[in-house]
């Protein structure tokens, strides 16, 4: 069964091809920080839970499965565990840079809007007086 320690060694990735009887088939890989680096082989397990299995060293408690079949990797879930490892390593380390890049673009053009609405006739005044005298009754004079 699987085991890692520090995030090295093999583990289980992925679910796929469920059946009635609540077996599915599961992917052991080597494991490099907790990375899936190579696909050793496919697994159909049934999980019987969170336990510690008597045969595995360990403190932690670990998922327990029994075990219905061995076959070689099965590759569509192999280029599925891949896939998103892809699409997590995108958004952790180049998503922020594009956002960055994408945020101070939109501030640019905001600042650029900004500028060019104050420059026109509508421009706030700082004279508190100044424009007064729409708010006033007509009959009233204006200091």
């Amino acid at each position: 069964m699987a085991y890692t320690v520090q995030g090295v060694g093999t583990t289980f990735y992925g679910k796929r091809d469920f059946r009635a009887d609540g077996t599915y088939v599961t992917t052991e890989w080597a494991v490099l920080f907790h990375i899936p680096v190579l696909p050793m082989q496919s697994l159909r397990v049934r999980a019987l839970g969170v336990g510690r299995s008597p045969s595995e060293p360990g403190l932690a408690p670990a998922p327990l499965y029994q075990v219905y079949e061995k076959t070689s990797p099965n590759w569509k879930q192999v280029v599925c565990v891949y896939a998103y490892v892809v699409f997590i390593f995108y958004w952790v380390i180049f998503f922020p840079e594009h956002f960055n890049r994408y945020t101070k673009g939109l501030d640019d053009t905001l600042r650029a809007t900004q500028r060019t609405h104050h420059h026109g006739h509508d421009m706030p005044t700082r004279d508190p007086r100044a424009h007064r005298e729409h708010l006033l009754p007509p009959d009233l004079p204006v200091d």
